[in-house]
């Protein structure tokens, strides 16, 4: 109905030929539902990482204690503390992260570095590096959380460049 309108008030005032103003109106309604499919995309990416993050917090919650003194003390994860409050648990929501994000596309990285960057980062370099590595050896398997680990170090990419933006600005 919009096309035959703007085509009569065109066609009238006009000698364009009808059909190149009808193929104009469709690119640039292709050119808006490309832009709306792009919104659409971007808001499911974030649906989905939310999602995981809210099973994140819900861990977090769960083993409280063990994650407030984690995160506040100067202490290192041990293997008992690993064990007793199954970390391996959390290890797998960030290795979901990562293949979400590297295999499949469906996590804007940049948004997980907004979210869980600190927890990722203190928890490998308070020790779950060195939980990670025993566990490797142990079983010959070089690939236990490599996903967490990509993380890690795609987290600390981008932490050193908001460090170096912060510091330019």
């Amino acid at each position: 109905m919009i096309n035959s309108c703007v085509l009569n008030i065109i066609t009238r005032e006009s000698t364009i030929d009808p059909a190149w103003i009808n193929l104009l109106l469709t690119f640039i309604l292709i050119f808006i539902a490309g832009f709306q499919l792009s919104h659409i995309i971007k808001q499911s990416q974030a649906d989905l990482l939310y999602k995981v993050y809210q099973d994140i917090i819900k861990y977090y919650e769960k083993h409280k204690e063990a994650m407030n003194k984690i995160f506040t003390s100067r202490d290192s994860i041990n293997d008992e503390c690993f064990k007793e409050n199954d970390m391996h648990i959390l290890l797998g929501y960030y290795e979901a992260i990562w293949n979400l994000h590297y295999k499949k596309k469906l996590i804007d990285i940049s948004l997980a570095y907004d979210l869980v960057s600190y927890e990722v980062i203190t928890l490998y370099e308070k020790g779950v590096k060195e939980i990670i590595q025993k566990m490797r050896e142990e079983d010959k398997d070089p690939t236990y959380y490599s996903g967490f680990e990509k993380l890690y170090s795609e987290f600390k990419k981008f932490d050193e460049k908001v460090r170096k933006e912060l510091k330019g600005n």
